[in-house]
C-alpha cells in the first residue's frame, strides 16, 4: 500500500542512500570518540537490558521504567554531520518532503487546530525543528507570533526566505535566544534527542510559569509498533534514539518540571504500515492472511475508504503510533 506522504519508489531510493550514509556514519560511530554511553533518558537509571540490535545500533530497555532507547549514542558532532551533511537527508528534503508539501501541510493545519484551545492571545511560539516550514505557515495563517530552530543550514535559509520569520540555526541546547516564549512546539523531535530531560529543562527556562509545551512523537505502545516490532521503519537510529509511551512521557515531563495535561493519538499511517509489513513476506498468521485477502479482493479505488475506517477506530481508542501531547510548566 502506498500513502501520498510515502511514495514507494522514492522511499526505496532514500533507503538505499541512507544505507550508504550509514556505512560512513558507523565507521566513525564505532570509534571511541564517536559515541557516548548514557543512562535512561526518562528516569536516569543506569540499569538496562539489551532488547535487540538493528543496523549497527544497540537498543535497550530500562530495568526501572521500561523505556526503550538506543545506547550508546552518537556524539553531537556526529549527529550534526548526519542531519546537515548526508546525501540521504538532502534527498529526503528535496525529493520527498517538498514534492509532498501540500499533503503534509494538511497535517500541520490539523495540528494548529488541535493547538487552538491551548494558545492564548499574544503568545510567542517557538518551534524546535522547523524543517521546511510547514508549521510556520500554519501558525502564520492563524495570526500567531512564531519563530523556529533548525539544525540543517539549507532549511534555515529556505524557511527564513519563504516566510520572513526568525529561524535560529543549530541544536536547541546550544542556541541563545533573543527573548522568552509562551509556548514551545516540537513535531517529531523529542525522539531524536540524546538528553531529552535536559532539553525539556532548558525549554522550561524559556517559558514562564504556566507556559506550555505542545508536540507529537512516535508512540511505542501504538498498534503498528506492537504488530511490526523492531522491523518497523520508525525504529531506526541514529534518527530515533528514544521510544516513549504515555507512561514514560509522564515520568519524563515530571522530572523536567512539567505536568502532562492532555494527550491523543492522531496517527494516520498505522494501518498502511502494518499492511506494508505483511507484504514483506515475513508474516503468515490467520490475521495477516485475512488482511491480505481483503486487500486483494477490494478494488484500489475503495481501499482508501477501508484505510479511513481502520484509522478512525485506532485513533478513537488512542491506539495509533503517534502521540499529540500538551504539558504545562509547573
Amino acid at each position: 500500500m502506498q500513502h501520498k506522504l510515502r511514495p514507494i519508489k522514492l522511499m526505496e531510493e532514500y533507503n538505499k542512500l541512507r544505507a550508504q550514509d550509514l556505512t560512513e556514519f558507523l565507521s566513525r560511530f564505532h570509534m571511541s570518540e564517536g559515541h557516548l554511553n548514557r543512562n535512561c533518558p526518562v528516569c536516569s537509571s543506569g540499569q538496562a537490558s539489551k532488547a535487540f540490535d538493528k543496523e549497527g545500533f544497540d537498543f535497550v530497555t530500562c530495568d526501572s521504567c521500561d523505556c526503550l532507547y538506543v545506547n550508546p549514542v552518537p556524539t553531537d558532532e556526529l549527529l550534526t554531520m548526519y542531519y546537515d551533511g548526508f546525501s540521504s537527508m538532502e534527498f529526503f528534503h528535496e525529493k520527498i518532503l517538498k514534492p509532498t508539501e501540500e499533503e503534509r501541510k494538511k497535517i500541520f493545519y490539523r495540528r494548529a487546530q488541535d493547538m487552538k484551545p491551548f494558545v492564548k492571545p499574544g503568545d510567542k511560539i517557538l518551534e524546535i525543528g522547523s524543517s521546511i516550514g510547514f508549521f510556520i505557515e500554519a501558525a502564520l495563517k492563524e495570526g500567531w507570533d512564531v519563530s523556529g530552530v533548525e539544525i540543517n543550514s539549507n532549511l534555515v535559509e529556505y524557511t527564513q526566505k519563504k516566510y520572513n520569520v526568525k529561524i535560529y540555526q543549530g541544536m536547541f541546547e546550544h542556541v541563545n535566544f533573543d527573548h522568552c516564549y509562551d509556548m514551545v512546539v516540537m513535531w517529531e523531535v523529542l525522539e531524536h534527542i540524546v538528553e531529552p530531560c535536559s532539553l525539556l529543562k532548558k525549554i522550561a527556562q524559556a517559558l514562564p510559569k504556566g507556559g506550555r509545551f505542545v508536540g507529537t512523537l512516535p508512540n511505542i505502545e501504538g498498534i503498528e509498533f506492537k504488530v511490526c516490532g523492531k522491523e518497523h521503519e520508525m525504529i531506526e537510529a541514529p534518527g530515533h534514539l528514544n521510544y516513549f509511551s504515555i507512561k514514560t512521557l509522564e515520568k519524563l515531563f515530571d522530572r523536567a518540571g512539567f505536568k502532562l495535561t492532555y494527550f491523543s493519538t492522531p496517527g494516520i499511517l498505522d494501518f498502511i504500515n502494518i499492511m506494508n509489513d505483511i507484504h514483506k513476506g515475513e508474516r503468515d498468521s490467520i490475521g495477516d492472511s485475512f488482511l491480505t485477502q481483503l486487500q486483494n479482493s477490494i478494488p484500489n479505488e475503495d481501499w482508501d475508504e477501508v484505510d479511513a475506517v481502520f484509522t478512525k477506530v485506532i485513533q478513537k481508542n488512542k491506539l495509533s503510533g503517534n502521540i499529540f501531547i500538551v504539558a504545562e510548566k509547573l
